[in-house]
């Protein structure tokens, strides 16, 4: 289970920061009525701040039913009107009053998802229990109506102090060796978003060796670069042709294969229906089949064959699926990553232990080192001191006297 479920905030009092608008929203829940006041609520701010988890804890804790969809559920008003509608005039099966969360509504499109926006607004004016609707970017032209509609609460991005004591309360509950200043470099290059910062954490954390600050720096720094790949896979999904999805594609400099990785680990996120995955799985084992065939054969030039599979594969997903879709740092990338900082700080200390004893890089990590930490685990044992010696032989010095009398 990747760390980002398992440590999953269950209760009211793990949700990290925002307190004051999780209080305001809690309290128009408890006191919502289809009679007074608005009947949908707005939770808008960055990825990451604890949205999503606000509204589940919160349902729970007043005993709503609640019922979930993201932007890619209700695109249409069909999906809406038949499925949604009705359990928001109605009940559950034990009595309780529903709770309907549209998470990722900025996910609509005006041109794309026809009749969605509408019909979340009349969702909204025809319903019996609450409407919570959640948005990173709630001042899109689609949701304008909608936000008129709707009481907002905005949660900030978190503070970095407030991210590091959650990782730092993880990493302890893992038993890792982590330096202090490192998991404050995690949280600084998190940039207020807890999830990314658990996730480079599970990445980067080792339980064999101490996790260093220069080790973060090292694997972080292409967290700029890591968005702009994001970027270029939502602009080829939604590309008028494979040309100029291909060439979103090439602008993130990363080989081919790499490429395979990140659409791989994001299989889950881009599908849009059942035909759209089948196209979008076959695409990237092609892809790979030829990225496997290229590094092994050394053929180049099939570099801009994979890169008109992944194409296909991905304007496929952005024809049948949601205009915007949550994209995140696959794991297989963020291991890779972090595997490397680690060869690359061995290697430095190889270099530094050998230039010291005029050795060969080589020998230094395959003898020297592995007998430097035998060395610093190896159990001491306790020397007795001079004194003691020195009264022990005192005293088999009187008993040797005492015989010879």
């Amino acid at each position: 289970m990747r760390w980002t479920e398992q440590f999953k905030p269950d209760d009211w009092s793990q949700i990290v920061g925002n307190e004051e608008s999780r209080e305001q929203f809690i309290q128009w829940l408890d006191k919502w009525s289809p009679e007074r006041g608005k009947r949908a609520a707005l939770l808008y701010g960055p990825p990451g701040t604890g949205k999503t988890i606000t509204v589940e804890i919160a349902a729970r804790k007043l005993g709503y039913n609640l019922i979930e969809l993201n932007a890619s559920d209700v695109r249409t008003k069909d999906v809406l009107m038949n499925e949604i509608y009705p359990a928001s005039r109605s009940f559950s099966l034990y009595g309780q009053r529903n709770l309907i969360l549209l998470d990722e509504i900025d996910g609509l499109h005006q041109r794309q998802d026809i009749g969605g926006a509408a019909a979340v607004l009349k969702l909204i004016e025809g319903t019996n229990s609450p409407v919570v609707l959640t948005a990173n970017d709630p001042w899109k032209p689609s949701l304008h109506e909608i936000r008129l509609k709707s009481q907002t609460f905005e949660l900030k991005r978190l503070r970095r102090d407030s991210v590091a004591k959650r990782l730092r309360a993880i990493a302890k509950s893992q038993a890792l060796t982590v330096n202090d200043s490192a998991l404050d470099r995690i949280a600084e290059k998190s940039h207020g978003d807890m999830r990314s910062a658990i996730s480079d954490l599970e990445a980067l954390a080792s339980r064999g060796s101490v996790l260093e600050e220069e080790t973060v720096s090292q694997i972080l720094q292409d967290r700029i670069h890591e968005e702009s790949i994001f970027e270029a896979i939502r602009g080829a999904m939604h590309s008028r042709n494979v040309q100029e999805a291909r060439n979103h594609l090439s602008n993130t400099g990363l080989m081919a294969d790499d490429l395979v990785d990140w659409v791989y680990g994001n299989l889950e996120n881009l599908d849009g229906d059942i035909d759209t995955l089948n196209v979008l799985a076959g695409a990237v084992a092609d892809s790979d089949y030829l990225s496997a065939l290229m590094r092994k054969e050394r053929i180049w030039a099939f570099i801009p064959y994979i890169l008109d599979i992944l194409s296909v594969g991905l304007m496929a997903c952005g024809r049948n699926g949601p205009s915007w879709v949550r994209l995140q740092m696959p794991s297989k990338v963020s291991q890779r990553w972090a595997h490397i900082a680690r060869e690359k700080q061995r290697a430095a200390e190889a270099k530094e232990i050998g230039d010291q004893l005029h050795e060969r890089r080589a020998i230094v990590r395959s003898q020297i080192i592995p007998l430097l930490n035998r060395i610093q685990v190896a159990p001491t044992v306790p020397r007795r001191s001079s004194t003691r010696i020195s009264r022990t032989k005192r005293a088999r010095s009187t008993k040797s006297k005492a015989r010879g009398r």
